[in-house]
C-alpha cells in the first residue's frame, strides 16, 4: 500500500496533510551516480553518503524514539522508494546470494491467464531481470 507518493502526484507534498514535518531523503548524491540499472554500494561510501531508503529509516527510528516519550496513539507511516530502478543497496546484500545459486526462471513467458493490464509490468520486471543478470559478474560498485 502506497501512503504518499513526494512530488507533483500530491500537489506540492501536500504539507496540510501531515501534523509532523514529513521526512524527504536527501538523493542528490545518488540521483545520477550510475548509467546502469543496479549499483552496489561499498560500506565506507555508504557511511559517507548513505542511501535514500537508509536515511528514512534512520528518520523513522528517531519519529518511533519521539513518539515513545507519550503516552498518545500515533500512527507513523514511512514509505521506502526501493525497489524502483536504479536499483542501488549495500555491497553486502551481494554475499546473501552468491552468482551461482541465482537461477533464471526457465519459462520466460507471462503466467497463464494473467490479466492484460499487468502485462506491461510484466514486461518491465523481464527486462530488469535480464538486465540485471548479464551484468551480475561485472556490478558497478561506487
Amino acid at each position: 500500500m502506497q501512503v504518499f507518493h513526494p512530488g507533483h502526484a500530491s500537489g506540492g507534498n501536500d504539507p496540510v496533510s501531515w501534523t509532523e514535518p514529513y521526512f524527504l531523503p536527501d538523493q542528490s548524491y545518488w540521483k545520477h551516480r550510475s548509467n546502469k540499472s543496479w549499483m552496489s554500494v561499498d560500506e565506507i561510501e555508504a557511511e559517507k553518503h548513505p542511501l535514500p531508503d537508509t536515511q528514512s529509516a534512520s528518520a523513522a527510528v528517531k519519529q518511533l524514539k519521539k513518539f515513545s516519550e507519550s503516552k498518545s496513539p500515533f500512527f507513523l507511516a514511512v514509505g521506502f522508494h526501493k525497489p524502483h530502478l536504479p536499483f542501488q543497496f549495500p555491497s553486502r546484500f551481494l554475499d546473501l546470494y552468491p552468482n551461482d545459486s541465482v537461477k533464471l526462471p526457465d519459462n520466460p513467458f507471462a503466467p497463464a491467464n494473467m490479466p492484460e493490464v499487468n502485462f506491461p509490468l510484466f514486461i518491465a520486471l523481464c527486462f530488469v531481470f535480464i538486465q540485471f543478470f548479464s551484468t551480475i559478474f561485472k556490478p558497478c560498485t561506487v
